[in-house]
């Protein structure tokens, strides 16, 4: 039996060093448009840090909240909803001017570049049979996504699938999701920033390429005027090992918004058979 086997690793992260934006503005501008500066690296994800839902308790007997918790700017939270940590202290949470001097209750905690990409090639032979494969991944990649495919009710009159059915009720406190509301409205906006508790990880193996072939001996072959028969079947693209939602590919973009509502399309998988023959 003869095997062989290959791997290749690149990485790299990209710092500015030099850019006009003395008052640290991050995030988008004013434009939509992204912002850069000194000591930035590109990909980072600014965000709330999620401390736990909100509990009944943290609200006295007239539904009002107890002094000392702290809630999202402009909202009046209920029990279920998203509670933030109050890094500036301030019992308010809000993104302060979205500067690095002021970055109000956000923190940078992620980034969204392709981190440790890789390919692991190989190939094994043995009395006529004959394996090809090729692996491909990123070991690490931080996303943030948040949709209608993700999160329930995100727009009005959403369909809710039953990867969204962990939602908050009285009865499931214990939920990964916060309470619902019947469309997007209510405390919706407050819910959903972007923040550590529903970053996603954008790391993932793919399954690229197998063949398999067999080569029939040529003891045989001879006998029917044949120089060489061999047979393969090939599958590529057939599956992919990753964490994300049902409905988005890591492969593709789910940093824009047709990736992210999966309206972009998937690699697509192919079979194929085939026969090689001389005469």
């Amino acid at each position: 039996m003869k095997y062989s086997i290959g791997f290749n690793l690149y990485d790299a992260k990209t710092k500015i060093t030099k850019y006009n934006n003395e008052t640290g503005l991050f995030g988008k501008d004013k434009n939509d448009n992204e912002t850069y500066r000194v000591g930035m690296e590109l990909g980072e994800i600014w965000g709330y840090v999620t401390d736990r839902l909100y509990t009944v308790d943290d609200f006295d007997a007239d539904g009002k909240l107890k002094p000392g918790i702290a809630k999202v700017e402009g909202y009046n939270p209920n029990p279920g909803d998203i509670l933030y940590k109050d890094l500036d202290g301030n019992d308010i949470i809000n993104s302060g001017t979205s500067t690095t001097k002021d970055p109000g209750d956000r923190k940078i905690i992620g980034n969204n570049t392709r981190r440790y990409q890789y390919g692991i090639h190989g190939s094994a032979s043995w009395n006529g049979f004959s394996l090809l494969f090729l692996l491909q991944g990123v070991g690490k990649r931080d996303l943030w996504v948040m949709n209608d495919l993700f999160y329930p009710h995100y727009d009005a009159w959403t369909t809710v699938y039953d990867s969204q059915l962990n939602y908050w009720t009285p009865e499931n406190t214990n939920s990964y999701f916060p309470r619902i509301y019947e469309k997007a409205a209510g405390n919706t906006d407050a819910n959903t920033r972007v923040q550590t508790r529903y970053l996603q990880d954008g790391s993932y193996l793919s399954i690229r390429n197998i063949t398999l072939s067999y080569n029939f001996p040529s003891k045989w072959m001879s006998k029917i005027g044949v120089n060489n028969l061999a047979v393969f079947f090939s599958g590529e693209n057939l599956y992919t090992f990753d964490h994300l939602p049902k409905g988005l590919d890591p492969e593709r973009s789910v940093t824009d918004d047709l990736g992210q509502r999966g309206f972009t399309y998937p690699y697509m998988r192919q079979y194929s058979f085939g026969i090689n023959l001389s005469f």
